[in-house]
């Protein structure tokens, strides 16, 4: 049996890490989530489950947007069970594979937007925010996508939020490409873009009447469209059979409404992973 670890809908038959980031969908998103790959083991092809844990260090922005950065420490890991269920931190999911195309669903988190600093692997903060108010977390509802055309493959991930705060939708795109560089050294390159309709958009990067006259932002309202464009790299590094050390590096860049919002400080935004990762 193979590892199948997702990614917005991303499965690779690899060892992976998937970021609780979503501002996020670094996995983007975007959340990338994230994915390390690895080639699937023979051990792991003749049991029913696949885990993995492993301590983590991000540095990320305070918030999409935002032009200040922290060090947050945090934990990451993923169980699949029989190339049909999987869990971790991008939430569970239920999947159906015929050999070069992938379907499935699930539901996935969205952490907290405060309005002050926070330094919380699943909330995001800054006192800039302030008297713009919390965005409460909320819990969204997937579908996803892949297809596999040679080494390149192709995704596509529909979130639907359903929150107190956040009831919008993302749509994410994206093409990677797993390349195995040595039998110990794997690299994925990936470029990806997400659309987000009204209610998120407003959400995230609105301004209303009321958050102007509580902040010192001007009102600010925006409609549907393309939220951002990134870039990424994975790169994971087997050191045996149940030790790996990894690292993803995104590069985010705010399009449209989001990019010319009033709290959008920084047009662009650079999130990197650092793990030590251990494979049961």
């Amino acid at each position: 049996m193979k590892k199948s670890v997702f990614c917005a809908g991303h499965r690779l038959d690899q060892q992976g890490i998937l970021l609780i980031y979503q501002s996020r969908v670094v996995c983007v998103a975007v959340l990338a989530t994230l994915v390390f790959s690895k080639t699937a083991s023979a051990e792991d092809k003749n049991r029913n489950w696949t885990a993995w844990i492993a301590p983590a260090a991000i540095i990320r922005p305070t918030y999409e947007g935002s032009d200040h950065y922290r060090v947050v420490p945090g934990v990451t890991g993923n169980f699949t069970y029989r190339d049909f269920v999987s869990l971790g931190n991008q939430g569970a999911n239920m999947y159906w594979h015929y050999e070069g195309i992938r379907l499935g669903g699930g539901v996935n988190y969205k952490g907290k937007r405060k309005d002050n600093g926070t330094n919380n692997l699943a909330t995001e903060g800054d006192s800039r925010l302030r008297g713009m108010g919390d965005v409460r977390a909320s819990v969204g509802l997937r579908a996803f996508a892949t297809y596999d055309l040679g080494p390149i493959s192709f995704s596509a991930d529909f979130i639907k939020y359903e929150g107190s705060d956040n009831k919008g939708i993302n749509i994410n795109f994206g093409v990677f490409a797993p390349l195995k560089i040595t039998r110990s050294l794997n690299i994925t390159p990936r470029i990806g873009a997400t659309w987000a309709n009204h209610d998120y958009m407003q959400t995230y990067f609105g301004v209303t009447a009321l958050q102007s006259s509580r902040s010192f932002f001007n009102t600010y309202t925006l409609g549907s469209g393309f939220k951002n464009i990134n870039f990424g790299v994975s790169t994971s590094y087997n050191i045996n059979k149940n030790w790996f050390i990894a690292n993803d590096t995104s590069f985010n860049e705010l399009l449209g409404g989001a990019r010319n919002s009033p709290i959008s400080f920084s047009k662009n935004n650079l999130v990197s992973v650092f793990m030590v990762e251990y494979k049961f």
